[in-house]
């Protein structure tokens, strides 16, 4: 899942082929280290940015992503998962064009 928010910063030119950021990413940062600084570059508004780090990414949903199921479960989070791909899919939470 966080793979399509890498390749996201990729295109737009905010990470290079090394993993670290380029000048052109809006962050001070050397490289991300985790998918929160990823998102911090996207520009994504910040409801969907709490959303994906609260539940996706973050809290009960890292510990679940290294193999420890309790106290989420697995459907929860693949269903947590689903709403993210989702928001990726149809653009929920990129800026909008001006």
């Amino acid at each position: 899942m966080l793979r399509l928010f890498w390749a996201e910063a990729e295109q737009r030119g905010y990470i290079d082929a090394d993993g670290r950021f380029t000048a052109k990413a809006p962050t001070k940062r050397d490289r991300p280290r985790s998918a929160i600084d990823i998102f911090a570059v996207l520009g994504i508004n910040e409801r969907v940015q709490r959303f994906l780090t609260r539940f996706a990414f973050g809290g009960e949903a890292n510990a679940f992503r290294h193999g420890r199921v309790d106290p989420i479960g697995p459907r929860h989070q693949c269903l947590v998962w689903l709403v993210a791909l989702a928001a990726w899919i149809d653009g929920w939470g990129w800026p909008r064009p001006r």
